[in-house]
């Protein structure tokens, strides 16, 4: 539903009394839980250069009904509630949040051969994608609208719809816009709509505002210290892009070889674990102590957490509440500031996630009231969505047809009453990809109900045969707790991992599904099973050393490992095999009943020497059979 505002009126003697604001800041607050408030208004009205005093921007224009034609211009409040199409823009690799301003929006769409135009361009190549996200400022908005040429105004906010804005409260840019007034009142002059970018930017959290304006880049070192955004050109954010990724804590699982343990906490060492997780200054010592003393104190329904590296250094504190047979929330999830947080995180949630679902919980509640942008971050990579005011993820242990899946997020949401309306939109937006056929949103669905598989997509399933010890540094703890040094930790905290295999046969493709046969060897017990599931994000060829460096940063394997993939000739082209969200098998199955269910489904074993597609019914009861999730037809664990 959408909130319009039909008149906005004030008396002429009571005029410029902010009586205008205040009605808008109350109708802000009554529609708080809408996407926001739009209207239509006049552009030759004296109101229309209001609007964008208030905290509104200009979206786009039309003739008006009247007689004489006379042109609207829309105007759009957001409220920054995100929309399921940002959960899932958010879901995956986390990318850099850069602003762009007006000179470089024009860029990108104007005619290539201008070499300061094509400098601009370059941030369109398909490499960056993964690790940039461009975003608008609401002053591009307001620049479109001072454009006088009406053709020209319609075009440019036609472009602009392939852009997201950057959410910046309008409470947020006045405060700002004083502070950054005076910190630069002593500098070269910007003009007002300039600087707008550059606060705006900061409101919006961006880490870079990216423009071509000179005025603004002779300022950059002035704003960066103070206020955490960076002022560059394009060819700079380029190239300096393995530096940038670093400036926000992008890092591969690397813990220099330590090894990483948890275990429960104990009275005594509150001071400790203040000094380590409080996060300053929002919250106070005796709020953090509270906190941490009152989970303390119900050991039989809280499980409280820490996790140290080899040398006893504190990395993580998390609390499990059970309070709820069908629910996990945690209500302190804290991991040390480094630049390895965010993957701890990721790792951390993941693990906690597969808690519930191994307990049979269908949701997992963050309920942290301290939490910081890393962690956020990290949550949204794992598929964690705001419900209200708790990071949610909902797990449904299921395996069927679209409609069965359906129906299991339908019963879901009728027993989850906090997160229903959540849920029910999930449902819906399923129902409707199932009638047009839109797989993507299917996967999408999927992916957003971890471990929930919907085996009527045409999602190829694959076994994949691995030997024991690369699964054991990969993926499998159990065999990892069989060596006396256990798996390589700095892979274990990977939610996705790389594994190389020879070129031929070239069956898999991605995306997909894997399961994991780990291979005979009887120095490990448990092999000759089939033991994991896998999310198969993309299937790459192509020379050793090409691989090697494109995906070192995730996989287990050593230069000298990758080139004996290729049995030690740098020209021979091999296969590298990019997978995630891995989910152990609670029964792994055995040889001798793998084959008598792939003779069920195909009339003939297998000796898995080469990766084997089998169809989806195979894939489904193979599954199944490894899990603890409800066949087809069935319904959600717990639900």
């Amino acid at each position: 539903m959408k909130v319009r505002v039909i008149h906005l009126c004030v008396d002429s003697s009571r005029r410029d009394q902010g009586i205008a604001r205040t009605l808008v800041d109350y109708l802000r607050r009554e529609t708080a839980s809408y996407p926001g408030l739009g209207l239509w208004c006049r552009r030759d009205f004296p109101a229309s250069k209001m609007w964008g005093k208030l905290g509104f921007v200009p979206k786009n224009d039309k003739v008006g009904r009247s007689h004489d034609g006379k042109r609207l211009t829309f105007w759009w409040l957001d409220h920054g509630h995100p929309s399921l199409f940002n959960y899932a823009e958010n879901q995956g690799a986390q990318r850099v949040k850069a602003a762009i301003d007006s000179t470089v929006f024009l860029d990108l769409h104007a005619e290539t051969g201008r070499p300061e135009r094509d400098e601009s361009k370059a941030l369109l190549a398909d490499w960056l994608q993964d690790h940039i996200e461009l975003y608008m400022t609401r002053e591009t908005f307001h620049e479109i609208d001072r454009n006088p040429q009406a053709h020209e105004r319609e075009r440019l906010y036609a472009l602009a719809g392939s852009f997201s804005v950057l959410p910046a409260p309008s409470e947020v840019v006045g405060q700002l816009g004083a502070e950054i007034r005076q910190m630069l009142a002593k500098e070269p002059a910007a003009d007002d709509g300039a600087l707008q970018h550059v606060i705006q930017a900061v409101a919006g959290e961006a880490k870079f505002l990216v423009t071509r304006n000179d005025t603004l880049l002779r300022i950059a070192d002035r704003v960066y210290p103070g206020f955490d955004l960076r002022i560059v050109r394009p060819c700079d954010l380029i190239l300096e892009l393995d530096e940038l990724l670093k400036e926000v804590d992008y890092q591969p699982a690397r813990l220099g070889g330590s090894h990483v343990s948890t275990s429960l906490t104990q009275g005594g060492q509150e001071a400790l674990l203040c000094a380590a997780f409080r996060v300053q200054p929002a919250e106070t010592e005796d709020q953090f102590l509270l906190c941490l003393r009152g989970l303390l104190a119900e050991p039989r329904i809280n499980e409280t957490r820490q996790v140290r590296d080899v040398n006893g250094g504190l990395l993580a504190l998390l609390a499990y509440k059970r309070q709820a047979p069908d629910q996990l929330e945690i209500p302190l999830f804290r991991v040390a500031r480094s630049p390895l947080s965010p993957t701890i995180a990721r790792y951390l949630l993941f693990w906690s996630v597969g808690i519930a679902v191994g307990e049979e919980r269908v949701v997992t509640r963050v309920t942290d009231p301290h939490i910081e942008d890393a962690i956020v971050r990290a949550m949204q990579d794992v598929g964690f969505v705001p419900v209200h005011g708790a990071w949610t993820k909902v797990s449904l242990a299921v395996a069927g047809s679209t409609l069965d899946v359906a129906g299991a997020i339908a019963a879901a949401a009728k027993r989850f009453k906090q997160e229903g309306g959540y849920l029910g939109q999930l449902g819906t937006m399923l129902s409707d990809a199932h009638s047009t056929g839109d797989t993507r949103v299917q996967e999408w669905i999927e992916d957003a109900l971890w471990p929930a598989k919907i085996v009527d997509t045409p999602l190829p399933c694959f076994i994949v045969p691995i030997r024991p010890q690369w699964a054991k540094d990969l993926f499998d703890e159990e065999m990892a707790a069989q060596m006396l040094l256990g798996a390589n930790p700095e892979l274990v905290l990977n939610l996705e991992n790389v594994y190389y295999r020879a070129k031929q046969p070239a069956v898999l493709v991605a995306p997909g599904r894997i399961l994991w046969y780990v291979s005979q060897d009887q120095r490990y017990y448990g092999s000759k099973q089939l033991r994991a599931c896998s999310q198969l994000d993309q299937v790459v060829t192509g020379q050793p050393l090409g691989l090697y460096r494109r995906f070192r940063r995730l996989g287990v394997y050593e230069w000298s490992d990758v080139l004996g993939t290729a049995e030690n000739d740098e020209n021979r082209e091999i296969m590298a095999v990019r997978f995630s969200k891995t989910e152990l098998f609670r029964k792994p199955i055995a040889w001798d009943m793998l084959q008598d269910i792939l003779r069920r489904h195909t009339g003939h074993g297998s000796t898995i020497q080469a990766p084997l597609q089998i169809s989806n019914a195979a894939f489904e009861e193979l599954y199944c059979m490894g899990t603890t999730c409800v066949a087809a037809g069935g319904s959600a664990s717990g639900g």
